[in-house]
């Protein structure tokens, strides 16, 4: 079922979305948290919408989406000052006092299912939506799977406020996760969305910001993650499989190959940087972003990592679009194992299912600093682990 608001507000939003709970017989109570997805109206939103949907499945949750056009910000920055405090709804008032009594009128406490959560709310904001415009669609039922998805087209000075947009129809007493599944806000944490949210999730291989992953290192703060990182979870499980198999001789050095522009890459020479505790060599290769195998299916972004020991080197090469292969020098013997490029949906229920700080991707990040990157395509010279030592790169190993 879709329900289409054009031209509305929080308000009408609030009590639409109460209504049609109460005809359909569905209740809050069953969704355990609050999705924001971020992103411009000129993007492919659908398929961030399908993602979640897909998500919900193993989350029930209510998802909003905020969509802003492309004369305003898609972050939504401009909710705080230069300190980063917050201006949400304040500027939209006469006075102070106002304000006040409308921050009075919002409940500190709230029951799901109530029939009057979200508009009591909603007075706070009914001025910041009047200062542009709102275009929402209620999605129920099998248009939603498992979720209550709300999409918001915000244009104007609306924009610019996505905070306030958001607050009247957030689920009460349930966590709440912001998704940037393409552009993202220079510091997610201090985003006004992002201080909202106790999870915020970037995904720096679809952003047009070069370096993205080294982007999330320097502004990092607990509760950020990316996909990046969801996405080689399973070659990590298999690396320290192999890793744990006989012979247990000192690992000399480690070289990992990807496309330049993968960001999984990075963080995954940054992840085995920071747990070895010694420099990573990381070669880019000229394949895609996304690379392919012989028959033009999408790999995994990591093409093959090196570990470099006496005893002869372990290699693990992606094969095919569905394949890695395990080589242990001087054993004669090669494995194959299943592995398969993860989607957006999976990598984002992985990140829905803990909500609190993930400690090993903040631990790979560290490590970054201990990556140096080498263009395998322009080398005529054979590696030699020690190589990846020269660089000395003081990190912080608090």
């Amino acid at each position: 079922m879709i329900i289409n608001l054009p031209n509305t507000t929080t308000r009408d939003i609030s009590k639409r979305l109460v209504t049609v709970r109460e005809s359909g017989g569905e209740v809050t109570t069953g969704r355990v948290l609050t999705l924001i997805i971020v992103a411009s109206i000129n993007d492919d939103y659908e398929t961030f919408i399908t993602a979640a949907n897909e998500a919900s499945q193993e989350h029930p949750s209510r998802i909003l989406v905020l969509l802003t056009d492309d004369s305003s910000s898609t972050a939504s920055q401009s909710d705080s000052d230069d300190n980063g405090n917050s201006q949400t709804g304040l500027a939209d008032y006469e006075n102070l006092e106002e304000f006040e009594r409308a921050l009075d009128a919002m409940p500190t406490t709230t029951q799901p299912g109530t029939s009057d959560e979200e508009t009591a709310q909603s007075s706070a904001t009914d001025d910041v939506t009047s200062s542009g415009r709102v275009d929402a669609e209620i999605r129920m039922g099998g248009d939603a799977g498992a979720a209550e998805v709300l999409v918001m087209k915000l244009y104007g000075a609306v924009s610019q406020h996505l905070a306030s947009v958001v607050m009247p129809i957030l689920l009460p007493d349930t966590p709440i996760v912001a998704w940037w599944p393409a552009s993202r806000p220079p510091v997610p944490a201090t985003d006004p969305i992002g201080r909202l949210a106790g999870r915020r999730i970037t995904d720096s291989l679809s952003s047009s910001i070069e370096d993205g992953i080294f982007r999330c290192r320097s502004s990092y703060a607990p509760g950020d993650s990316d996909l990046a990182w969801s996405r080689i979870t399973q070659w990590r499980g298999i690396l320290a499989s192999a890793l744990d198999q006989p012979p247990f001789s000192p690992i000399r050095g480690v070289t990992i190959a990807g496309p330049s522009e993968d960001p999984s890459v990075d963080i995954a020479g940054g992840w085995l940087a920071d747990r070895l505790g010694m420099n990573v060599t990381r070669e880019s290769t000229d394949s895609p972003k996304v690379p392919l195998d012989s028959e033009g299916r999408p790999t995994i972004g990591v093409q093959s990592v090196t570990i470099h020991r006496d005893s002869g080197d372990l290699i693990l090469r992606t094969f095919s679009a569905h394949t890695l292969t395990i080589t242990r020098e001087g054993s004669g013997r090669e494995s194959r194992v299943a592995l398969t490029r993860r989607g957006t949906a999976d990598c984002l229920a992985e990140e829905l299912r803990h909500l609190d700080p993930d400690v090993i991707y903040a631990q790979a990040l560290r490590g970054l600093s201990r990556v140096h990157r080498v263009d395998a395509f322009d080398s005529d010279e054979p590696y030699s682990p020690d190589d990846a030592n020269d660089i000395v790169v003081e990190t912080d190993r608090e």
